[in-house]
């Protein structure tokens, strides 16, 4: 066998050509037909004694083309083995030409693989002016925002008899012997007509949906057939569906009810806000509206991390050149597009090979900065920062620090998470690989801090 390199104008995308002899692939072919020649069944033959001619005419020329490519992968493994860790991903084929294997008087087989490398990237010393990592300060605007906006998510309905505190009224429309239920808000309604409601004191009031109920018809009377849709009240839908045009109903007063905002007190905040870790350490109101704004950055610090480390690539994508393998992503781009539809465009396919291009240079740069500084992440990284992720939201009970015992036993719980699908294993790498780089980065100067108010960094 025959195998030929020709690196094209790139300098790092290659062609790989493998030229199969006859030869060759016969003798392999021969080998592989012995090995199944004993359990061919034929009738006229004892059981592992079928000729070879006979062997070959029943499996055809298609076992020569899978032996062809056996032979291929092969070769092909090997000589990717000797550059596995500079591979710019799979390879590519190219062209294969293997239509004239035969049995007899067959002729070579060619193939030829596209092949891309990585560049060696090497960087700089110094950066001429650090990437930033947006410090975020939380204001206690936002935090009496945010805690205004718990408060109403966890209010609740309540039933009153003091028509100036009630919000909504449940309301009864009266069909054909049947009550429609509908649940109308304070603003919905003229307050003459409330009056008139609270007035008749259960009575029925006559209406006009559109003056007195400030809905419009259609609106009302689909916000009346969704309650009866909800219980499932066949007989109702349809006499809703029957009195859709009509407009002058009489009504009756059920119920009216004031919506209470939750107090957000103390108890309030450790229970619906904080976390473990800070509820158990928050004494007072004034504490707990802090320890919320450190939750706060905790919870943003890696879109934080995200976004310098992109900043700090855009600036290195400008100050060093990257050449990559054109041909090779331009050639993957097209593979990748044909998977999904026959016929591609030649914008098609630039775009997705500048998306490739954009996709490596990040991993190229990205290897760098961890091979320069020499950051690594171990499997036991991963599973102490998702242990003490777990404990500080998780901690039932009376929180405590975690102490070696309570580490390993919080560390056999992120192993369980882990295996069972409930916490993904990559997101977690990447998670404490970010931090490590930022970290590593602040230290060696190549990141500076950036105060960055919360409202501008959530935009």
């Amino acid at each position: 066998m025959e195998k030929q390199e020709v690196v094209l104008d790139d300098g790092y995308s290659y062609e790989l050509k493998f030229v199969i002899s006859p030869e060759d692939y016969l003798e392999k072919g021969n080998q592989e037909l012995k090995k199944i020649k004993r359990r061919l069944r034929i009738p006229g033959f004892r059981p592992g004694h079928v000729p070879i001619h006979v062997a070959k005419k029943l499996v055809g020329e298609q076992f020569l083309y899978d032996t062809v490519w056996q032979i291929v992968e092969e070769e092909l493994k090997k000589s990717l083995d000797e550059k596995k860790n500079s591979l710019a991903g799979e390879p590519v084929i190219k062209e294969a030409r293997i239509g004239e294997i035969k049995w007899e008087k067959g002729g070579p087989a060619e193939v030829v693989f596209l092949i891309g490398t990585k560049p060696k990237i090497e960087l700089p010393d110094s950066i001429s002016e650090p990437a930033s990592f947006p410090d975020i300060e939380v204001s206690d605007q936002y935090v009496d925002e945010y805690l205004e906006e718990v408060s109403m998510r966890e209010g609740e309905y309540v039933e009153t008899d003091d028509p100036s505190e009630a919000s909504h009224f449940d309301l009864r429309i009266l069909l054909d012997k049947l009550e429609v239920p509908v649940w109308v808000a304070r603003d919905e309604m003229t307050e003459d007509f409330i009056k008139k409601l609270v007035e008749s004191k259960g009575e029925p009031v006559e209406a006009t949906i559109g003056e007195d109920i400030l809905i419009e018809k259609d609106k009302f009377w689909e916000r009346a057939y969704d309650v009866a849709k909800d219980i499932e009240d066949r007989q109702l839908m349809k006499l809703i569906d029957d009195n859709r045009d009509l407009a002058n109903v009489k009504v009756v007063l059920e119920e009216m009810q004031a919506f209470k905002p939750l107090k957000m007190d103390l108890e309030a905040i450790k229970e619906k806000v904080l976390i473990p870790k800070y509820a158990a350490k928050a004494k007072d109101e004034k504490e707990a509206r802090e320890l919320l704004k450190k939750q706060f950055k905790e919870n943003m610090v890696h879109i934080a991390y995200r976004r310098a480390i992109t900043e700090l690539l855009d600036k290195l994508r400008r100050e060093i050149e990257i050449p990559v393998p054109e041909e090779y992503l331009k050639a993957l781009a097209e593979r990748n597009l044909k998977k999904e539809k026959e016929q591609v465009t030649e914008e098609e396919i630039s775009v997705e090979a500048d998306r490739l291009k954009d996709r490596l240079i990040t991993d190229l740069l990205i290897n760098a900065i961890l091979d320069k500084f020499n950051i690594k992440v171990s499997a036991d990284d991963v599973i102490e920062a998702l242990a003490k992720y777990l404990h500080d939201r998780l901690a039932v009970g009376e929180y405590e620090e975690l102490d070696d015992e309570k580490k390993n036993e919080y560390k056999e719980i992120a192993k369980t998470f882990i295996e069972r699908g409930l916490e993904r294993e990559d997101l977690w790498v990447e998670r404490v690989l970010l931090e490590k780089i930022v970290n590593t980065l602040l230290e060696k100067g190549w990141l500076q801090k950036k105060p960055v108010p919360i409202e501008e960094f959530v935009k």
